[in-house]
């Protein structure tokens, strides 16, 4: 009578899964798994069966809550990593992050193959975790568990999941079709490491949703991605190689490198504090964790990068700076350096949300050539004046009477809608007027000098090349006490008047 009840629980669990959707934990704790085949995950219909493949993730949502716990318990999470504890095989045996890290199969993947490459290793995904085992690559318990979360949930499940789907992919090329054995069991495999459920934020797709709701986009993207697993499905049982490569290139980037840049970008804003200083340096809001979880993300798609462009790549890894502080102007460093490679991947500009530059629209013809004075909107009576002498930087906002002669002049030569240097006419190495985390002079800089309203030359915005973390337009605090930078030319604050000196 005891098993009856037993078996009628665990069939009305499956019927719940079946009208309305169900978490794999609380099909977990009523003893069934949903990696059976004929299951309906998402719209994604199991080939096979998969047991302990949609469980896999929770093993990683158990590990984060472990080692963000106080004080953090890295020993019972190392324990999970390595013997498993919520994904079992149909033999009873524990599937673990630990047999993904470590499976020889890896090094014949081509998706893994520039990995191999960069890392100098086989098992890297091993290395990756156990240097994060111990305190010798990361000091701090905070940094550390934030990189073995980034780590497992992106690296280790990504590379993963593309192993499966490559096998996916060379057994559709042989025309080994099977469902149960052939190409779209191991799809399946790889289906169920991505979307686990479809709901847990430990998941590659969770990962996708997290980085598109930051960046300001929908993060309903079931269906996006369902109709590649589906092409890519439909592919496997008919052999058709053409189309299931179509379909995982357009997964790769839009799955794996897209997410990834825009939770890189979301992260690397964290770098520096309200006021433009610098996190690490300041103490104030430490930006090191931070910079664990960017440098992390960052390796699951640095080969990937590295293959299209050296230099950028390059670029975001010093940017970050993982032995040290990150890099001033880290976060538009980094933005400039995915944006070189967006259309290598079949992305666009509008696929960062709001991590896209903000370009100002088309302008009338204005030109601006010689000296000028440019001041403030909404601070009347202020102009925008170089410090005094030149063993400064600084450059503020400053009363005209109080601001008179060089240090408030600036040489202009450039149209409207071009590019050019805001030079001061002192007489000093760093003149130019840069975007920094504070606006600063430098020995280099472009601004972009925009009208605010068509036939208006006078009033502008004055919009960095290069955007900082808050953004690229130049403003005034709401003090008057000095400079920052926003996002938006809207505002009267971020609006200038630009006159002859």
């Amino acid at each position: 009578m005891a098993t009856n009840s037993y078996i009628s629980i665990a069939m009305a669990v499956l019927l719940m899964a079946a009208s309305a959707h169900v978490d794999a934990r609380t099909l977990l704790q009523a003893g069934t798994s949903i990696g059976i085949k004929g299951q309906d995950i998402g719209g994604f219909v199991l080939a096979s069966d998969v047991n302990g493949y949609p469980e896999v993730n929770l093993d990683v949502c158990d590990i984060k809550s472990l080692v963000e716990s106080t004080p953090p318990n890295f020993e019972d999470a190392f324990t999970i990593y390595a013997e498993g504890k919520n994904a079992f095989r149909s033999s009873g045996r524990a599937r673990t992050l630990m047999n993904w890290a470590t499976n020889p199969e890896l090094a014949d993947d081509p998706f893994v193959q520039p990995y191999i490459a960069e890392y100098n290793e086989v098992l890297f995904l091993e290395s990756f975790v156990t240097e994060l085992n111990g305190t010798t690559f990361l000091s701090e318990d905070d940094d550390r568990a934030a990189a073995l979360y980034a780590t497992l949930r992106s690296t280790v499940s990504v590379l993963y999941m593309m192993h499966e789907m490559d096998v996916a992919m060379a057994r559709t090329a042989l025309n080994e079709l099977d469902d149960d054995t052939g190409a779209p069991h191991a799809l399946d495999e790889a289906y169920c490491i991505w979307a686990g459920d479809t709901t847990g934020e430990c998941t590659p797709l969770g990962l996708a949703k997290e980085a598109a709701q930051a960046a300001g986009l929908s993060n309903d993207l079931q269906a996006e991605f369902l109709e590649l697993f589906l092409a890519m499905q439909v592919a496997s049982r008919s052999g058709d190689s053409d189309a299931f490569n179509t379909a995982r290139e357009t997964f790769i980037n839009r799955g794996i490198v897209l997410p990834h840049i825009q939770l890189i970008l979301s992260i690397a804003q964290q770098f520096t504090n309200d006021d433009g200083t610098d996190a690490v340096a300041t103490a104030v809001d430490p930006a090191t964790t931070a910079q664990a979880s960017a440098y992390a993300y960052y390796r699951t798609i640095l080969p990937l990068i590295q293959e299209v462009s050296s230099f950028a790549s390059s670029a975001i890894e010093d940017a970050i700076n993982i032995s040290g502080a990150p890099q001033e102007d880290a976060f538009a460093i980094i933005q400039e350096a995915f944006l070189s490679v967006l259309s290598s991947f079949d992305l666009s500009i509008d696929d960062l949300g709001d991590f896209a530059p903000v370009l100002p629209p088309p302008q009338d013809e204005c030109s601006y050539e010689g000296d000028f004075r440019i001041k403030s909107v909404s601070c009347p009576n202020f102009v925008i004046a170089a410090s005094l002498g030149c063993h400064f930087k600084t450059v503020g906002l400053r009363k005209s009477f109080f601001a008179k002669g060089e240090r408030s002049v600036w040489q202009l030569d450039q149209a409207a809608g071009d590019y050019g240097t805001i030079t001061s006419a002192r007489d000093c190495p760093n003149n130019v007027l840069s975007a920094t985390s504070k606006p600063s002079l430098a020995t280099r800089g472009q601004f972009m000098i925009s009208p605010v309203t068509a036939g208006n030359c006078d009033t502008v915005n004055l919009v960095a090349q290069k955007a900082t973390s808050k953004g690229a337009y130049l403003a005034a605090n709401k003090l008057c006490t000095g400079l920052r930078w926003t996002k938006s030319g809207d505002s009267s604050t971020a609006q200038f008047t630009i006159t002859s000196a």
